[in-house]
């Protein structure tokens, strides 16, 4: 990409997981099948490869600390060499509450997302993830203002994309579309530039499938 000085942060969704399989709301799930499996290993791997290959220095690395993001994130790290990796329970996706584990069709978000301020039951509201997003993103701020020859990544989920991609409106996009269509605006392993205008370019895995030439370094 051209403008690439003016990434504030490149932003990877984790891989696939048993669960990204199932159409149901993973929430904060933590267990064996909110893991990555093999298709999921092997889209963090592209996305390391795929980061690599920019003419790019990195020197943060930061993901949500819920097992398929540290473990995407330790792949990636592994492929550009970074060993500190700073794991957030801020960059958890949204918490959806008793929705977590139930189908993504018959439990509708409509309510939530027209009144932003309500929580799921055993969860949070719209407002409250967003403040979270908003919190995490103070730190990042202040490192990317100190080290300008340097690049920030950031490996969490698809709710953290959308809150950069619908920044004014957090993640009320992203439950739209799973309310109706439940089309994913970003493909596990997929990769985003943020802007330092908070706009969102994005670079891999946007609603398709990564190319043979993503697929490492030959």
């Amino acid at each position: 990409m051209e403008n690439i000085k003016d990434v504030l942060l490149f932003l990877v969704r984790h891989g696939d997981t048993f669960l990204n399989d199932s159409d149901v709301f993973r929430g904060w799930n933590d267990s064996d099948d909110a893991a990555l499996n093999k298709k999921g290993i092997r889209q963090a791997e592209i996305a390391g490869h795929f980061l690599r290959r920019l003419p790019v220095k990195f020197g943060y690395l930061t993901c949500s600390d819920l097992g398929r993001a540290t473990h995407a994130a330790a792949i990636i790290g592994k492929i550009l060499g970074i060993t500190d990796i700073y794991a957030d329970p801020r960059l958890r996706p949204l918490n959806v509450g008793d929705y977590t584990g139930k189908s993504k069709e018959k439990n509708s978000v409509l309510y939530y997302i027209q009144h932003p301020d309500v929580k799921f039951s055993g969860g949070e509201s719209l407002n409250d993830f967003r403040q979270r997003q908003a919190d995490a993103s103070v730190g990042l701020f202040a490192w990317a203002k100190q080290h300008s020859d340097e690049k920030a990544i950031e490996v969490s989920h698809l709710s953290n994309v959308i809150y950069w991609e619908d920044y004014d409106e957090a993640v009320t996009g992203y439950l739209k579309d799973y309310a109706t269509d439940k089309k994913d605006l970003i493909h596990p392993g997929g990769v985003v530039a943020v802007m330092r205008d908070k706009t969102v370019v994005p670079l891999l895995g946007e609603n398709k499938q990564a190319k043979v030439s993503d697929e490492g370094d030959e």
